[in-house]
């Protein structure tokens, strides 16, 4: 019965409307998932790896989201660790790359780090380095200090990149861009977030990023109509969305927005491959099991 009803959620899910947004790409999207490592059970764990690849992901995120800025790569924890979170050297990327056969984008940290502390860090993963995230949310008042507008971020943005196509010539770099329309009066740092960002960028990046959760208040078309107005669509800036979710945590509203998100994206990344306590996660708090979500994934992938 529940494989059924999972059965019959991604057929309801299949007849969604096509949006006017074209992408810059006829290319099937890189589908895959953010990825939060600092509570991820080690890659040892072979029945874990198992489950991840009956998810067939393209692409997964490294070191994940919010954790991006608290990220100690060389230690191979967060800044500051707490009892939960899980040792994962730098090593660990290129076990989960081989075992999976997943790309990995690696998500900077350009509040924290150098540019040259980066580039040890992904030259130290041993891995190709084909897609690199400038950041994570930083239109966020967490980083109000950092970057007090996009003009500060673009800054950085331009003198980030050329240090890093030095090394890494045929990586393709997006910059973070707000997914949701705000008011110009109660946060006008977010507002004109996109276009100042736009506006200041003089260095070539090949991508722009989005994120799109579905609050609890609202339909996923009434999220959509949220998005598409600061939705900078450029013909010669591929579409990542690395974080995609709704906050009520039903099935079909999350794969009504993936199918959204799938026809709109070249990088299309769920939130989360895994997270404790089972909200998002795709594993069981051991990785050792699929959730409910896990096998309506499988599911999806698969159809």
């Amino acid at each position: 019965m529940k494989y059924l009803l999972l059965i019959a959620i991604i057929i309801t899910c299949s007849c969604n409307k096509t949006s006017d947004i074209q992408i810059p790409s006829t290319m099937k999207p890189l589908t895959g998932f953010n990825l939060k490592w600092r509570n991820l059970p080690p890659v040892s764990n072979q029945q874990m790896i198992n489950n991840i690849k009956l998810l067939k992901p393209k692409i997964l995120r490294y070191p994940g989201g919010s954790i991006t800025h608290d990220w100690n790569w060389q230690a191979g924890l967060p800044t500051i660790p707490l009892s939960n979170d899980v040792y994962h050297p730098i090593t660990d990327l290129k076990l989960m790359q081989q075992q999976t056969g997943a790309d990995i984008l690696f998500v900077l940290d350009v509040v924290h780090r150098t540019v040259e502390d980066q580039i040890q860090m992904m030259q130290a993963a041993q891995i190709p380095v084909k897609y690199i995230e400038l950041g994570n949310e930083l239109y966020s008042d967490d980083f109000l200090s950092s970057f007090p507008t996009a003009k500060e971020y673009a800054d950085t943005v331009n003198a980030w990149v050329p240090k890093i196509k030095a090394v890494f010539p045929d990586a393709k770099i997006s910059v973070v861009m707000i997914g949701k329309t705000v008011s110009p009066t109660q946060k006008p740092r977010q507002y004109n977030w996109n276009t100042l960002l736009n506006n200041n960028i003089l260095v070539p990046v090949q991508a722009y990023s989005y994120h799109i959760y579905v609050d609890t208040s609202e339909t996923v078309a009434q999220r959509i109509a949220r998005f598409e107005p600061v939705f900078i669509q450029s013909s010669d800036k591929e579409v990542w969305i690395t974080e995609y979710s709704s906050y009520d945590d039903v099935i079909e509203h999350i794969f009504e927005l993936a199918d959204y998100v799938d026809s709109i994206s070249n990088i299309s990344m769920n939130h989360t491959l895994f997270n404790l306590q089972g909200r998002y996660s795709k594993l069981t708090d051991d990785g050792n099991a699929l959730t409910a979500e896990g096998q309506a994934f499988v599911m999806r992938v698969n159809q």
